[in-house]
């Protein structure tokens, strides 16, 4: 048999005739590997060793590369008729001959299929479905049968070349441009016996980037096969596939072939289903496999493939089709996982690389069973030099597969063994759950100016000490547990305007620390908010500490930070020194007081000793003003209340901000100040064995704060007993996502009813709240207190520090319950503004709040509604970068923005006790419902879920939040069994398990799945 390429076709045109080429040379992807390259190779695995070219434009690099072909040259290419370049080749017609065109790629089984025919035969798709890809426009419908489509193949046997011959020829006098498809058209239409035959899945026409990949891609085991003998850098273990009724049929010839094949060592027996790795859905880890299978017993090997065809059928997906794939089994694997090519809720251009080193097994990963699962994350067009091994081999794998795919959206198995040999466990496409959402250059822009804008902010700064920098998600205040890790921009400049730009700076140097306005705390990395650690370790030294004695402080405890990125949500309790505690120096002598000299450390202590004994004995005072703040607070809300229309709206919104910074967050940020350093102490205290651990759980627990009220007055409305319009005139400010305006607010919620009809626990004994049990606890231990007080230098008495903390922790929930009464008009007032223009509650969202502030000192012109629809239009587009960005929790060097690894989190664990049961995934958008006996996981621990507590819940889990956040704290007072800040890795174990075990205790969570 002979074949013939038609190589008509320009490929690329540069302006430079040396860079132009034809279709037939146009690479595939980045793999080296040209079309033609795809033709030959399945000519010689069907032995057809004699093959013609037909072209035109630039036929001779065609010549040069590929000097074994035959050539024929049509002058008249740019007519674009293959006929003309078939009669060209007139002569070559003396045997069987297989016509191809250089647009399309096939495998041996079509070729098969399309030479058993005894006459002419067309190649054909049976469906439409079966097309690849953008191939509908173009291909004719086979006459007779409209569901069968033009394959790109022409066979015609040796006795039939004659009479083909004729009708090209009889064409060529009427038709002057007829393509391969019209010709068999023509053939199929006229009295000339001819016949088509389906090569449905062994061939595709690459006219897009998913094509060649729909081409290779097929179930487990056609994709190992298919790649085996293409990739250099990685390996592919022997395997043999087989379906239901072959195994059915013939059990023994098939254990027999697999003993053939894979050998009587240990064996993998794997699922191979059409629908586990389809473009449409992913299956991964729904089917059962038997690993370690003994393959020198029969009977095992064939109880393994009866376990793997029966999980189809509990699965409700069995068809002829499905298949089983036994390999040998892959002993002695150092590392394995799965790595996506890209982000697969984004599209963003990421390796992403979850792995497990710890099992040995390669199935932790797709069937969520490891419990050591680690993530690695880098930019696909990241330096990867700097890479260790095992992770640089990989991406260099997978880089060849994207480029023999020219396709980059995949999900790929792999494991490693201990010789460091890297092998292929699958291939499949990626399925991006809302499609691709940024385009990748401005991907790759906005990474390029995110490293360069950390590298400015990281150098040194005047009036602020340390020679480096950190930016991390919760070192200090927490703004991913407040707005989330991509705010959109209203509540992002909301969290700086009110807090994060000067409120917070003005409360620590009200407080006795270093002032070091007027540097921000927080920075917007991409529209995801940082801190910047150096400016917040800054602030949390008392004023009185000399340069000399601060700064290398500062350049410690960075650094110890730096090596244990575990801690940034706990650096007030474990890193910096803010207040003194009995372990300030075990701590001194530990990395973060490197830099320091005994004589240092010593000058530090004192200082610190005598730095708290003056800020609690001035608590009292301190914190009685700021109550008075938040009551000038209200006044001035109110007073703002009668303003009316958009331009009362914006003067409204304007005065708001400006006193709920003054009257509010200031206020509020010295009383969560003190509410931290209270924490600390009364730690410090169960840590020496003062108190026990119970006692110190059940001494917060009997605290009051506005919390129990909350949860007091939710029942009493629930049942009956508190008018709507009550709970709604004390509480209807408060909503899940303080900052977001469109987050439902209680009022929201108790008009729509969400509030009713629950099943709450009415009858819920008020155990939590009682100040005289606090009291009690603290009356057994007065004595040890004292001592434990006047050992370690302290002025005040057990008893000032019991008042100190009885009003310090409640006093901080309660602050900022009351700022966020103007922060809930601001969002209210905002939502008017943007009303009364046409725009939307989500729509202005996308707006932010300085736009509104300068709107409030100028006149509105004319053109403004479509300035702001500009601008909204444009940070929806950038919020949607911000989404698809994904950087660390810490992040110590412009490096880490494009490289980095989830580390599991720390929780911080709250109470000692243990619960059990059923996760339910609640966000801002949930409605009230009945919580009873479950274990709420939310993502961020935002006050504004206090409805929750209204529910006997089992326990509580959050994604974000701090060891001493307000969930740390509302979970002490509830008695109830919490995991604070438990990350992201955690987070999504928990999220998507059955059955979750949290033991505070043992400080432990299992998840079930």
């Amino acid at each position: 048999m002979k074949a013939i390429v038609l190589g008509n076709r320009r490929g690329v045109r540069r302006l430079s005739a040396q860079h132009s080429y034809p279709s037939a040379l146009n690479e595939i992807g980045d793999s080296g590997q040209t079309m033609l390259d795809w033709s030959l190779s399945a000519f010689r695995n069907c032995n057809v060793k004699d093959v013609v070219y037909v072209g035109g434009y630039h036929i001779e690099k065609v010549v040069k590369d590929y000097p074994d072909l035959h050539f024929y040259y049509h002058e008249d290419w740019e007519a674009g008729s293959d006929l003309h370049a078939l009669l060209k080749a007139r002569e070559e017609f003396n045997e069987d001959i297989l016509v191809v065109t250089t647009d399309i790629v096939f495998r041996k089984p079509a070729i098969d299929a399309m030479v058993q025919g005894k006459t002419i035969t067309t190649a054909a798709s049976v469906s439409f479905q079966s097309l690849p890809s953008g191939l509908v426009d173009g291909f004719q419908t086979v006459p007779g049968a409209s569901d069968r489509f033009f394959g790109g193949m022409l066979f015609i046997p040796k006795n039939h070349t004659e009479n083909f011959i004729g009708l090209l020829e009889g064409l060529s006098e009427t038709a002057e441009k007829t393509t391969l498809q019209d010709i068999a058209v023509r053939l199929l239409q006229s009295a000339t016996e001819t016949s088509d035959v389906a090569i449905d899945g062994h061939w595709a026409a690459l006219v897009d980037s998913a094509s060649l990949a729909q081409f290779v891609l097929g179930t487990k085991g056609q994709t190992l096969e298919r790649f085996r003998p293409m990739v250099r850098h990685s390996k592919i273990l022997p395997h043999i596939t087989f379906p239901i009724d072959s195994w059915q049929s013939n059990p023994q010839e098939i254990l027999k072939n697999v003993s053939s094949q894979c050998g009587n060592g240990p064996l993998v027996v794997r699922s191979s289903t059409s629908t586990e790795d389809s473009w449409s859905s992913s299956h991964a880890g729904s089917f059962h496999s038997e690993l370690n299978v003994d393959g020198s017993d029969s009977a095992k090997v064939a109880k393994s493939i009866d376990k793997v065809f029966a999980s189809y059928a509990k699965a409700g997906s069995q068809s002829d089709k499905d298949e089983v794939l036994v390999q040998p089994y892959l002993n002695n694997v150092s590392v394995s996982g799965v790595l996506f090519t890209r982000d697969g809720t984004t599209g963003a251009p990421y390796y992403i690389i979850n792995f497990d080193r710890l099992s040995r097994r390669t199935d932790t990963v797709t069937s969520g069973t490891g419990t050591q699962i680690e993530t690695f994350v880098t930019a696909k067009d990241s330096d990867t030099t700097k890479l260790d091994g095992w992770r640089q081999e990989l991406i260099i794998a997978v880089r060849e597969i994207e480029s023999l795919l020219a396709y980059d959206t995949l999900d790929i198995e792999w494991a490693i063994n201990d010789e460091g040999a890297l092998y292929l466990l699958q291939v499949r496409p990626l399925i991006i759950k809302h499609g691709k959402t940024i385009a990748d250059d401005d991907f790759k822009a906005e990474i390029k100016t995110a490293k360069e804008f950390v590298e400015a902010i990281s150098r040194p700064t005047p009036y602020v000490l340390g020679q480096k920098t950190l930016l991390g998600e919760m070192p200090d205040w927490n703004p991913v547990e407040m707005i989330g890790g991509s705010p959109k921009p209203l509540a992002l400049s909301l969290y700086q305007t009110l807090i994060t730009d000067s409120a917070w700076a003005k409360a620590r140097h009200l407080c006795g620390y270093r002032d070091v306005r007027p540097e921000p705390l927080l920075y917007a990395l991409s529209g995801k908010p940082f801190i910047d650690v150096r400016v917040s370790f800054n602030s949390l030294l008392p004023a009185d500490l000399p340069d000399e004695l601060a700064e290398p402080l500062i350049e410690g405890a960075v650094s110890y930070l730096a090596d244990n990125p575990e801690l940034h949500d706990k650096v007030e309790f474990e890193v910096i020194p803010n207040c003194y505690l009995s372990n300030l120096a075990e701590k001194l002598d530990s990395p973060v007081g490197a830099y320091l000299d005994d004589a240092a450390k010593k000058r530090i202590t004192e200082l610190f000793k005598d730095f708290t004994s003056d800020f609690i004995e001035d608590a009292i005072g301190v914190m009685d003003a700021q109550h008075l703040a938040f009551k000038e607070l209200a006044k001035r809300r109110n007073a703002r209340s009668t303003q009316t229309g958009i331009f009362g709206d914006i003067a409204c919104i304007r005065g708001l901000v400006a006193d709920c910074v003054r009257y509010g967050t200031v206020p509020f940020s010295v009383l969560a100040r003190y509410g931290f350093v209270a924490i600390a102490i009364l730690r410090d205290l169960a840590k020496n064995g003062i108190l026990t651990n119970r006692e110190h759980d059940e001494f917060l627990s009997h605290i009051p704060t506005i919390a129990t009220k909350i949860s007091a007055d939710l029942r009493a409305f629930q049942s009956g007993e508190l008018e709507a319009k009550d709970f709604v005139s004390r509480y209807g400010h408060l909503r899940p996502g303080s900052y977001d305006i469109t987050a439902p607010t209680y009022k929201d919620m108790a008009e729509a009813g969400n509030f009713t009809g629950n099943s709450v626990n009415t009858e819920m004994e008020a155990e939590t709240g009682d100040i005289s049990h606090a009291q009690a606890i603290w009356d057994n231990r007065s004595s040890e207190i004292d001592r434990f007080l006047k050992q370690n230098g302290m002025t005040f008495t057990s008893a000032t520090l019991f008042n100190f903390i009885v009003k310090a922790v409640p006093n901080r929930e309660l602050g900022k319950f009351e700022f966020t009464k103007s922060l809930a008009e601001i969002l209210e007032r905002t939502a008017s503004f943007g009303e009364a223009l046409g725009f939307s509650r989500e729509d202005i969202a996308y707006t932010s709040i300085d736009t509104l502030l300068r709107l409030g000192s100028s006149n509105m012109h004319s053109v403004l509604k479509e300035e702001l629809s500009r601008s909204i239009n444009y940070e929806k587009k950038r919020h949607s970068i911000t989404q698809a960005i994904r950087l660390p929790p810490l992040i110590g060097a412009s490096e880490d923005i494009s490289a980095f690894n989830i580390r599991e989190a720390r929780p911080n664990f709250v109470t000692q006790n243990k619960a059990e049961g059923a996760p339910v995934l609640l966000s801002s958008e949930s409605k009230a419902m009945d919580l009873n006996g479950k274990i709420v996981v939310l993502e961020a621990a935002d006050p504004g879920c206090d409805w929750i507590f209204s529910h006997s819940l089992a326990g509580l889990i959050t994604k974000y939040g701090g060891s001493a956040s307000h969930m740390a704290i509302r979970s002490a007072e509830f008695d109830l069994p919490a995991a604070i800040g438990c990350g992201e890795i955690i987070y999504n174990r928990v999220q998507n398990a059955s059955y979750v075990v949290l033991n505070c205790e043992n400080q432990t969570i299992h998840a079930e799945n």
